[in-house]
């Protein structure tokens, strides 16, 4: 593992000077030469650049030559404490780690990471205590602000049938529908609602993204990385309290990869659904997976999509109001923190009991709602407006395609 590493960053073509100072530092690992200079050196000035350049792109855009450099200074700051006769902050090396895949996402080397992660973890003590399993503390909403109930199956359709769904000319929006139990054998039903069989299986010293506040349109709201076990305690994993933290939209699985065992992909997202007027979510490619962690009262404003999805309702209960495309909600004013990021998300509250004639008169008779309990789907096709509000702690998954 050790010499893998020092082998990928010797071999590399020096682009940068960056990489040069890196290159120094892995044959001082070789050497056994300051490999506290070294940690230094990886974490405060090359991965501090990288995250500078970083903010040059918007994040999307960030060129994988800057992503690889930013992964493998942290790489090569974990092997030089292992390398040490006793290794020090070892915590901090796993949370660089975890950084890795959270900013930079480890281009072709997330193997890498997560055999370093494991190497390191045998340094810490395990968290042996025993949490009980969640129940679900859930309160359902009593106002929808829509005229009818998504319509439901007992048992997944047919593919002929889901494509029946999907827009096509005599059904141009296409439906959306849920499968009620859907994911009713996933292993994850049960695991997941296992607050020390999460930890234990994540290991010692594990950290996430989170935001902060009921949703992003929130003026509190913010972000942070915070542990993994302090996460799941403070949004009432573990008992009863509970802040208004969630973890959304995240490849929880590029970070925990046996989430990916407790889950099954549907076969609709192989069924290759026409996709008019957008662009397939990484087209050839596997369905993206991320997930939405979070307690009651957390929730998504309505906004719109570009891509089908099968959602998935794996822990507690969650309200959905939907909307067609062919409806205008007034959509948030961008700003300086989002710039553009928040134009298909509507400035209206739909959850609220006061709305504008206009909503009432236009948008409700259209509009409509469902909950989703443990196991159940949601089909959503593109540009849907949907809205999600807990009404309990929850654990989701979703599968763009």
């Amino acid at each position: 593992m050790d010499s893998h590493v020092l082998d990928i960053i010797a071999s590399q073509e020096a682009w940068h000077p960056l990489v040069r100072t890196l290159q120094r530092c892995a044959r001082q690992v070789r050497e056994r030469g300051d490999l506290s200079y070294v940690v230094r050196t990886c974490a405060d000035v090359v991965r501090v650049q990288c995250e500078q350049r970083f903010l040059v792109y918007h994040y999307a855009d960030v060129p994988v030559a800057w992503r690889a450099l930013h992964t493998d200074a942290i790489l090569l700051g974990g092997v030089a404490t292992l390398a040490m006769q006793e290794p020090t902050d070892v915590e901090a090396r796993i949370r660089d780690l975890d950084v890795a895949l959270i900013v930079s996402g480890a281009p072709d080397r997330e193997a890498d990471v997560h055999m370093l992660l494991r190497a390191l973890q045998a340094y810490m003590p395990n968290d042996d205590s025993v949490h009980p399993r969640l129940v679900p503390d859930h309160i359902p909403l009593t106002q929808t602000n829509a005229a009818r109930t998504v319509d439901e199956y007992a048992e997944a359709p047919s593919l002929s049938a889901f494509l029946r769904r999907c827009p096509q000319p005599s059904c141009p929006y296409g439906a959306p529908f849920v499968v009620r139990g859907f994911a009713r054998d996933w292993p994850a039903m049960s695991r997941w609602r296992d607050p020390s069989d999460m930890c234990r299986r994540a290991g010692p010293g594990r950290v996430v993204p989170i935001e902060k506040g009921l949703s992003y349109t929130d003026e509190a709201w913010g972000q942070g990385i915070v542990p993994w076990s302090d996460f799941l305690a403070r949004i009432g994993w573990s008992s009863s309290a509970c802040e208004p933290l969630y973890l959304a939209q995240h490849t929880l699985h590029t970070q925990f990869p046996w989430l990916a065992h407790d889950i099954i992909l549907p076969d609709y997202v192989y069924a290759c659904p026409p996709h008019p007027g957008y662009v397939t979510y990484h087209e050839g490619m596997d369905p993206i997976q991320s997930v939405w962690i979070g307690p009651r009262g957390t929730d998504s404003p309505a906004h719109t999509d570009p891509y089908y999805n099968c959602y998935v309702q794996v822990v507690g209960h969650k309200h959905v109001w939907l909307a067609p495309p062919s409806l205008s909600l007034p959509a948030m004013s961008p700003d300086a923190a989002f710039g553009s990021m928040l134009q298909n998300t509507t400035q209206l509250s739909v959850w609220e009991d006061a709305q504008p004639p206009t909503f009432v008169q236009e948008v409700v008779p259209h509009a409509q709602h469902t909950e989703l309990h443990p196991g159940d789907m949601l089909f959503l096709p593109p540009m849907w407006w949907h809205a999600m509000k807990s009404t309990s702690q929850s654990f989701s998954v979703s599968f763009w395609f």
